[in-house]
């Protein structure tokens, strides 16, 4: 039995005994549980300790919800809240503990639970003795003991995280390695023994060296069949292969191990209140330990920080003002992300006119600087016209790749060859892995009893599972090789030659999308600074390597080129028109004829409105209504603000004949009305007065 002192025993009073005993018993983690048995069967033996001070057994309650669970207040125990309820309500008499930090660590619950005891004169048993919430005194102490065990508790936190840094400081600290690393039995981290492993992780790096995109990284792996390794957490952690998903993809890209860099606190890991741990990533500036160049890796510590860097411009969501330069995404706009503002030095964004088709090649977009507009309501820096920018910057990228045309051409079909080999061995890797396993299979099946059917067709059925994928791996692999062989035959190559000495054609063909011409330009340009200038804009570009080149001004299309793009004589029928019909009227006509616009399409009333604004011609409508003017016809308006007549009146009289003249005529749908007074209500003032006089009222 449990030496458990008798002192303040007195203070038990019979309705103390006519009330239930709870008997909390707890310990922090399941390890505890499973290991430290003995302090289990002490708790439980609190039992005893209740029967010697008078209470029966059917009386007391073992409270053993929040066995494994931790009482620093992060964890919601279920079996301490149903404590304070039973004591709450009364139910009990005394609490029997093995010490207070069993009941929680945390000041703050302990208080509210003796608050509780105290308003129903509830008792606490601990290694002391017996405690009256109620008496100062005991209060006091049992308040002095539950901020001992919460400061305690801190001080053992800080032991234990003391401990662990210094051993990772030194990168002594064992932690779990990603997918690809291992530890020889040395200790030491070295590449995983397993080739079809190493050479997985190593296309991640390789692919993202070539792309500079993690979403274009995925896609060339899905594409060429080379699946990713990982090893679930859990006891055994054995290897699984699966296709490759994005979110994999961004792990390896991101994880420092793999370039050979110890980390520690690389995560703030925090536990929310059902004890569910939620981790977020830390800035690299706030991690608690950085070692690099402590083991093996993949790639350098410097590849990996351009990688970060070349991440984070791919962001898509990014702060207000911060710079970014997205990967090459498929709208008509050549130079996305790669625009400088020649004035401000910030990084210009892109417009469509229409952006349902941005992705269209003709496109209409433009390049704005408007940061001090949206962040300070001030005028924007510059705008131009992106099509003629991106045709002079696209000229002057043929130009120069057709110069090294060869070199690019064998450039390209070595990648391409050297892609198909690292696939190729990808696929031979993995039917080899197969082939073992449908031989570990068959080897299973033979060695069972032929009697003990139940096994041996279970067996049976996993051997042929084994057998048909190895049969589709290779058939898959025979399918890419035909692929291949067709694609670089002797014609394919003199095709390639062809074109690689014309490079406009293969930049031009629609078998590259927008994307692809935009990671060629990556390949020469790192940016382009613009600086518009009255009608033209100065375009600089910095090269791959620093260099600068500025190109000749570029010219935009002025108010009047309009005008001069549409054909003369179309010009000079829409003049001769406009005196007669409207903007609508004049474009059905001239349809009609056959007479086309500045890029031979049919014309419409925004080109003929557009079109009348660039020549300064007035509208028909105007038109019409000056020459009635003339006449001394006015609209309701004038008429009403010159006779003080309010509108309605005024048409209203119109519309009567009464005193005022109404003509009307039809322009296209549309209908218009002009008014003017009758001669001879000149001179009869009194009814323009009580016309006047009774529109007033109305």
């Amino acid at each position: 039995m449990t030496d458990f002192t008798s002192k303040g025993a007195d203070k038990i009073k019979p309705h103390h005994r006519a009330r239930d005993a709870c008997v909390y018993i707890r310990q922090s983690t399941p390890g505890q549980v499973i290991n430290n048995t003995e302090s289990t069967r002490r708790q439980v033996d609190l039992r005893r300790r209740a029967l010697a001070l008078g209470w029966s057994a059917e009386q007391i309650r073992a409270i053993d919800d929040d066995q494994g669970q931790s009482a620093d207040g992060r964890v919601d125990r279920h079996g301490f809240y149903d404590l304070m309820a039973r004591v709450g309500a009364g139910e009990v008499g005394i609490i029997l503990s093995l010490e207070i930090s069993r009941l929680g660590r945390i000041h703050a619950e302990l208080q509210g639970l003796y608050h509780l005891a105290a308003l129903s004169d509830t008792l606490i048993l601990d290694e002391a003795g017996v405690h009256d919430p109620k008496d100062s005194s005991d209060r006091l102490m049992l308040g002095i003991k539950s901020s001992v065990y919460e400061f305690e508790l801190h001080g053992i936190r800080d032991r234990l995280y003391g401990g662990m840094r210094n051993k990772a400081e030194r990168g002594d600290l064992p932690l779990i390695l990603p997918t690809g690393l291992e530890y020889d039995p040395a200790g030491a981290v070295v590449l995983d023994p397993d080739v079809q492993v190493t050479e997985a992780i190593t296309h991640v790096f390789e692919a993202f060296r070539r792309t500079r995109s993690a979403k274009a990284t995925q896609t060339w792996l899905l594409s060429n069949g080379i699946r990713l390794p990982s090893r679930p957490m859990g006891a055994k952690r054995e290897l699984v292969w699966s296709a490759a998903r994005y979110s994999r993809v961004l792990s390896i890209l991101k994880n420092p191990r793999y370039a050979g860099c110890y980390v520690w606190g690389r995560f703030d890991r925090r536990r929310d209140r059902t004890g569910r741990t939620v981790s977020r990533p830390r800035p690299q500036d706030d991690w608690t330990v950085c070692l690099p160049d402590m083991h093996a890796g993949f790639i350098s510590w410097e590849e990996y920080l351009r990688n970060q860097r070349q991440l984070a411009e791919n962001r898509t969501c990014r702060a207000p003002g911060e710079a970014r330069r997205s990967a090459p995404r498929n709208g008509a706009a050549l130079l996305q992300s790669r625009v400088i503002c020649g004035l401000c030095g910030r990084r210009m964004m892109t417009k469509y006119s229409s952006p349902s088709a941005r992705w269209k090649r003709r496109a209409r977009r433009h390049y704005i600087c408007e940061v001090d507009k949206t962040e300070y309501g001030t005028q924007r820096c510059q705008r131009m016209p992106g099509e003629t920018v991106d045709a002079a910057v696209a000229d002057f990228v043929i130009d120069a790749v057709n110069q090294r045309s060869i070199a690019v051409t064998l450039a390209v079909q070595e990648q391409v060859a050297a892609d198909f080999a690292k696939a190729d061995r990808h696929r031979a890797q993995q039917i080899e892995r197969l082939n073992h396993a449908a031989d570990s299979a068959r080897q299973r099946y033979f060695f069972v009893e032929p009697g003990n059917r139940l096994v041996a067709t279970t067996l049976e059925r996993e051997w042929n599972a084994a057998l048909q994928a190895v049969e589709q791996a290779e058939a898959e692999r025979e399918r890419q090789s035909e692929a291949f062989e067709r694609l670089m035959t002797d014609e394919q190559t003199r095709r390639i030659e062809e074109l690689a000495r014309d490079f406009a054609t293969a930049w031009e063909s629609r078998a590259h999308d927008n994307a692809d011409r935009k990671r060629m330009l990556a390949l020469l340009v790192e940016d382009v600074t613009l600086t518009r200038v009255d009608r033209s804009v100065s375009v600089q570009l910095r090269m791959r390597g620093g260099k600068t080149v500025e190109l000749d001004p570029v010219a935009l299309a002025g108010p009047g080129n309009l005008a001069s793009r549409t054909p003369p004589e179309t010009v000079a029928e829409i003049t001769r028109l406009t005196a007669d019909m409207g903007d609508r009227d004049i474009a059905e006509t001239l349809n009609r004829r056959g007479v086309t616009g500045s890029r031979g399409k049919p014309l419409t009333k925004a080109a003929i409105v557009s079109l009348r604004h660039y020549l300064g011609l007035p509208s028909h409508l105007t038109r019409r209504r000056q020459t009635l003017r003339e006449q001394g016809w006015h609209t309701a308006e004038e008429l009403s603000a010159e006779l003080g007549i309010p509108v309605r009146a005024l048409q209203a009289r119109g519309q009567r004949g009464a005193s005022v003249e109404r003509t009307t005529f039809t322009i296209g749908p549309r209908t218009f009305s002009m008014y003017r007074v009758k001669e001879h209500q000149h001179q009869n003032d009194g009814d323009l007065a009580s016309m006047a006089m009774s529109g007033a009222q109305g």
